[in-house]
């Protein structure tokens, strides 16, 4: 088969243009200014811990990201990674690092696609592909941060291929290496491109193409003889085995409106499943995602009669064809590989649309305009959002492709700028692990790998007379604990609370806090196991108020604090309850005004004697 003719000259538009560059000047603005207003969890902190192993240590790393927590690739990632922390060692220059890295990307394809397809499908395309939740850790120090960019510079090389097809595949098939060990998701894009080559065998006939291949093999023949990572152990177990069925489920899933909308509406969903609710950015990003839509549908229609965007329009539908054919092997978590591709597709059909149906350019322009606004406008109000709240509660059940089924579950997705000021603030007060309190504290620990911890584990004799709650600033119920109580500090979203404490026991066991340092994987700790239940023991010389904060395993199910039974004291006041799904644990914070029968007499609270896991943070302090 021929390879396919270059197409006419495309038109120009310096008006176009200008505003194209203006929505890129918008987009690289609000990445460097909010660069540390990104997400950074347990995969980020592992990541960084690795490059800096590398930077400080010399200890070279050997394989990629663990995908899925099964397999590896080659360490493409870990070495861009590290390369912003040889300028200077701190996360920050990592989170402006890849932020410009994506601006570029998204720059460089827009001046490629305005050379081969158009301004007008060029202004488009920049419109389009800045989503708004995914532009929030486009920055972020995580292998799905460059993804969406790298995938945006592989998508302008193989449309330059396609206009230019006397050129090789050198920088093409080096991109797509890149990309592949970035994220495999690309795959079904590397199998559209192969499948081209084959169509068009004079691909294969230039010595840019097999210089790309060899290279390429050479490279992953030597990684693989260094690295040997089919003897590299699993990061997590193997997920349980889908209730779909499998391979023969594949007509029933490609023939699913459910599926499909649960798919390609995830830039919507991500938006509307944030806690608390953001009615202006969740409209902003059903309008955005409708504008992609109907504009896929018009550029694959008019993809059609184009020989180079009919093999864009190709590989978009044979990414998709195989990512509902993974579907149940959760292989395809993110869209941000395919954001781009399906970006420019819309922008095909939009700008040939505008073309035939508007013969002015204003309403084109104002509508671009209108559409840009709305991607940056939507991220700068959920930045904002971000930097007053500390944290992003994200719903776990939606943010991923396929769908998590069951109950409501949360992913708690901190700031770094939050994670350092909390981490300065304890640091520059000198405080210590027994000395902190409180389900914010404890989300932090377990969303960090334990890495944000104070750098002491236990106060001086005579240090923790004084005890600290680190609270939501503005908390969902109200708190007697925090009645009376002034904050000595602010964090962003939080409060810090300075008290006396009161003697607490769990258990018999004397400190008020019991955790465990085993790990189930590398971003999970083992809860504390209490085989007859958990008892909090405390003496008050009157009128006391108990509150413990509880992360418990998904089997563990915690009864209302009215199951719990009273010992030697009663409640004064209706018991104060709040329960957390996030991520694989039940987090709960309970609280009891209570009144000993005797002044100075112990009183406990205890859950009946069955065997639970659970952390524990109790804290309890005498009321005036």
């Amino acid at each position: 088969m021929n390879l396919p003719t270059a197409s006419p000259s495309p038109s120009r538009s310096p008006a176009s243009d200008w505003l194209a560059v203006l929505l890129l000047l918008g987009f690289g603005f609000l990445q460097v200014y909010y660069c540390d207003l990104t997400f950074h969890g347990p995969d980020q902190i592992r990541d960084v811990e690795t490059v800096r192993q590398w930077v400080h240590q010399g200890q070279w790393p050997r394989s990629s990201t663990p995908f899925n927590g099964r397999f590896f690739l080659p360490p493409g990632f870990y070495y861009l990674l590290g390369l912003p922390l040889l300028v200077a060692d701190r996360e920050t220059s990592i989170f402006a690092a890849f932020g410009l890295f994506n601006l570029a990307c998204l720059g460089w394809a827009w001046a490629t696609f305005r050379a081969h397809l158009g301004s007008r499908v060029a202004l488009a395309f920049v419109a389009l592909c800045m989503p708004i939740v995914g532009s929030m850790y486009t920055h972020s120090a995580w292998n799905p941060a460059l993804v969406m960019g790298l995938s945006s510079g592989v998508l302008a090389l193989w449309v330059r291929a396609l206009h230019r097809p006397g050129s090789g595949w050198f920088a093409l098939a080096l991109a797509m290496f890149l990309l592949l060990q970035i994220h495999p998701s690309a795959v079904p894009l590397a199998v559209a491109m192969g499948l081209y080559a084959v169509l068009h065998p004079a691909v294969l006939r230039q010595r840019g193409t097999w210089a790309g291949i060899g290279v390429v093999v050479a490279l992953t023949a030597g990684w693989a003889l260094w690295a040997k990572p089919w003897n590299i152990a699993n990061v997590v177990a193997a997920p349980p085995p889908p209730s779909e069925a499998g391979w023969m489920g594949l007509a029933g899933r490609l023939l699913s409106p459910g599926k499909w909308w649960d798919a390609l509406a995830m830039p919507y969903h991500m938006v509307a499943g944030i806690s608390p609710a953001v009615p202006g950015v969740t409209a902003a990003a059903a309008v955005l995602l409708g504008v992609v839509l109907v504009g896929a549908v018009l550029g694959l229609a008019r993809a059609a009669r184009s020989p180079a965007m009919r093999w864009v329009a190709v590989a978009m539908l044979v990414w998709w064809v195989m990512a509902m054919l993974m579907l149940p092997f959760g292989a395809f978590w993110h869209l941000d590989v395919i954001q781009p591709w399906m970006a420019l597709v819309a922008a095909y059909g939009w700008a040939g649309a505008s073309e035939r149906w508007v013969r002015s350019a204003v309403p084109w322009l104002a509508g671009m305009a209108a559409v840009g606004v709305l991607a940056l406008g939507g991220q700068w109000a959920l930045y904002r959002q971000f930097e007053a709240r500390g944290k992003l509660d994200l719903g776990a059940n939606v943010s991923f492709f396929p769908h998590i089924g069951g109950a409501q579950r949360w992913v708690p997705s901190f700031s770094f700028r939050y994670l350092r000021a909390m981490q300065d603030y304890v640091e520059s007060e000198g405080l210590c692990q027994g000395q902190l309190r409180g389900l914010y504290w404890m989300l932090v620990r377990d969303l960090t790998n334990r890495q944000f911890d104070a750098r002491c584990p236990v106060a001086a004799a005579g240090a923790s007379a004084t005890q600290y709650l680190i609270e939501p600033a503005a908390p969902a119920v109200p708190s007697t604990f925090t009645q009376g109580l002034a904050p000595v500090a602010a964090l962003p979203g939080a409060a810090v609370y300075a008290f006396a404490p009161l003697p607490v026991r769990v258990n018999g066991r004397e400190g008020g806090n019991v955790f465990t340092d085993e790990r189930v994987d590398y971003m999970t700790f083992l809860p504390a196991l209490h085989p007859q239940g958990i008892a909090l023991q405390l003496t008050a010389p009157g009128p006391a108020v108990l509150r413990v904060a509880l992360r418990c395993a998904d089997a563990s199910v915690l009864p209302a604090p009215e199951g719990w039974s009273l010992a030697q004291g009663r409640a004064t006041a209706a018991p104060r309850a709040e329960h957390f799904r996030y991520m694989g644990s039940n987090y709960y914070t309970l609280e009891w005004t209570l009144q000993p029968e005797q002044p100075g007499a112990p009183m406990a609270a205890a859950t009946p004697p069955v065997a639970l896991q659970c952390d524990v943070s109790a804290a309890a302090r005498a009321l005036p």
